[in-house]
């Protein structure tokens, strides 16, 4: 049959219509929630090796990352929602039009399809993947087409389909570890589908080409690991095969492995489903896993296989962003639900077409199933706005900081942000970014190489100072033409420097003057922002020391380390002798941040001063002015 003719008739195929349907109308949703600057978590760290092609850390995903790569270069409007809509929303809303294609290789109703691709396209946790850089958007698409293959595959025994399944396999195996739980599945799926068609020498040699082919993209990082000059991060330095195996295998989270925390995990799963769902969607979903025993059962078997093995795996790591794993979990949970769902429409709808009865409940069932989709995409655009302060943060903090600079970072959230700043917003500037927990730990000896071998302007502590002593503090004495900033998760405690606030961070200042670090026993520091406010949610911008008269209220924020529950007293001073005082204000136990505000109506052209005291200790000052 000529191309021009299969082309033609795959377009008169309604559910292909409806497929490419589902797709364009989630990825213009997703597309409307994309922002523009980039978000906390590991987005940064990713976006920033897509754009100097690093490495990022383990497994490595080194499919997303060079997919990513020509979006992030663009950068239209920015790196960060192109590369979020190429390498996210797009695969994520395909793996929505390839869930409709398989509910309807299990026969169920169009409707009933229709309405499973948009529960999983438009529940928060899926859209939240979809939305930003991240690789679990891509990981979906591609399991959705490897199970996708393998169900047709198993219908009509045709060996196109088993090759389609087991590249795409390999393709996922090549973005994230987890995907190694589709192999055993589909190469069973394929041995139950055809297995004279499959056992052939031929084939054999085929779908062992088509693997080995996909394995050859794990080459690219020992490859960009070798180029490195100090211009990227290529996490764990992959370049021999031990440093490699540790790297791809995530044998470096091995320690968060924890099977006595099993029920703890699972218990945490299925509270995250029901909520991201509804309570008792469990309930659904076996009834869709008898009916799929009954219509499908070789299917089952491959859908139950890869369910059982990937939940196990999930099920050993108790650590807080676990949920992270679940989204192709969720895409096997819609899957049976779609078809539990099927059925008791297939049952409860069965009748004459005139019976008003039958009419009725089907007028209901739109109703609430619009409902339900409507509810769905009404709770997930809060991810629109979600962790919006990642770029604010660091961009005010490099408007801040005088080169050469060092500034020392604990955790992803504080780290990644910076890393792009340094290697992808602004590569000709003199500042490095330390993580001060990676730069210490015993197993990261890549990470202080990165150093040693690309920044000779600097001296550096041994190894085994950086391991066991204050080795921030040798560098602030040894490095005197540096300047010394931190981003601390706790206040800034030396002999030999103190630190000044200057808003997200602190300058270290050589020495100790006689009221030296701007922290208390609980206060880490205060600083004057902005106010966004998102939902229930409250985010702090442009820290900046001048604002505008009237743009906003200002409010003066303090943070705080680990308190039983304590109180505070603000008050803030204007260049007129105005002064505005808060009393008492009760801080709860293990609250990190509170504030004050001065209001526009109060607001006038001058220096300001925020004072925050607790009665027997030292008042933290903030000037800032207003013009």
């Amino acid at each position: 049959m000529p191309f021009k003719e299969r082309v033609n008739n795959l377009f008169r195929n309604d559910d292909i219509k409806i497929f490419f349907g589902i797709w364009v109308s989630v990825l213009v949703y997703y597309a409307s929630l994309i922002r523009v600057q980039f978000t906390f978590g590991d987005g940064p760290e990713l976006l920033t090796a897509m754009y100097t092609l690093g490495g990022p850390h383990p497994s490595g995903y080194p499919l997303f990352t060079m997919l990513g790569f020509i979006p992030a270069q663009i950068g239209i409007p920015s790196p960060w929602w192109l590369a979020s809509f190429c390498t996210a929303a797009i695969p994520g809303a395909l793996a929505a039009g390839f869930l409709y294609l398989i509910l309807r290789e299990t026969r169920v109703i169009r409707p009933v399809a229709v309405l499973g691709a948009l529960s999983y396209a438009l529940n928060t946790h899926i859209v939240y993947q979809a939305t930003r850089v991240e690789v679990y958007a891509l990981h979906c698409f591609l399991g959705a087409v490897a199970l996708w293959s393998i169900a047709v595959f198993l219908r009509l025994g045709e060996k196109k389909y088993a090759y389609i399944a087991t590249l795409f396999t390999c393709l996922a195996l090549a973005n994230h570890l987890t995907s190694a739980f589709l192999i055993v599945p589909i190469t069973i799926g394929m041995l139950m589908g055809n297995p004279k068609e499959i056992v052939k020498p031929k084939t054999i040699i085929t779908l062992l080409a088509i693997a080995l082919l996909c394995s050859t993209i794990y080459l690219y990082l020992p490859i960009q690991a070798m180029t490195n000059t100090g211009d990227k991060i290529s996490w764990n330095d992959p370049q021999v095969l031990e440093r490699f195996w540790f790297h791809v295998s995530g044998k470096e989270y091995s320690m968060f492995r924890r099977f006595d925390k099993i029920p703890q995990t699972l218990n945490k799963f299925h509270t995250s489903l029901n909520n991201t769902f509804f309570p008792g969607i469990l309930v659904v979903c076996a009834l869709g896993l008898f009916e799929i025993f009954l219509k499908r059962w070789k299917l089952l078997i491959v859908i139950f296989l890869f369910s059982v093995s990937t939940m196990g795996y999930v099920a050993t790591y108790p650590i807080n962003d676990i949920s992270t794993y679940y989204s192709l979990i969720f895409f096997v949970a819609i899957f049976l639900f779609a078809n539990g769902v099927s059925w008791l429409v297939s049952v409860r709808f069965a009748g004459d077409e005139q019976n008003k009865k039958v009419f009725s409940l089907r007028v209901v069932a739109v109703v609430i199933s619009l409902a339900w989709i409507i509810g769905l995409a009404y709770t997930s655009r809060k991810n629109g706005y979600k962790e919006a302060v990642a770029q604010e943060m660091s961009e005010a903090i490099m408007r801040d900081i005088e080169d050469p600079a060092i500034i020392f970072t604990t955790v992803d959230g504080h780290t990644f942000p910076m890393w792009y700043q340094a290697y992808v917003a602004n590569p000709d500037r003199k500042m490095i970014p330390i993580d001060a927990v990676m730069f210490k730990l015993k197993n990261k000896q890549w990470y202080r190489n990165f150093f040693f071998d690309n920044f000779h302007d600097v001296k550096w502590p041994t190894n085994e100072l950086a391991q066991k002593g204050n080795w921030k503090e040798w560098m602030i004495e040894n490095n005197p033409d540096i300047n010394f900033y931190a981003l601390m998760d706790s206040p800034w405690k030396s002999s030999k420097s103190w630190a000044e606030n200057r808003g997200w961070h602190v300058k270290l200042h050589r020495g100790q003057p006689e009221k030296a670090a701007d922290a208390t026993k609980y206060a880490k520091h205060i600083y004057v922002a902005r106010e966004k406010v998102f939902g229930s949610s409250k985010y702090f911008y442009d820290t900046e020391t001048i604002h505008k008269k009237g743009a906003g209220k200002i409010a003066c924020v303090a943070e705080w380390t680990k308190h039983p529950g304590i109180s505070a007293d603000w008050s803030i001073k204007g260049p007129n002798d105005e002064l505005f005082i808060f009393k008492d204000h009760k801080i709860p136990k293990g609250s990190n941040q509170s504030w004050e505000y001065l209001e526009k109506d109060q607001q006038s052209v001058g220096t300001w001063t925020c004072n925050v005291s607790r009665k027997g200790e030292k008042t933290l000052q903030k000037t800032f002015v207003i013009e």
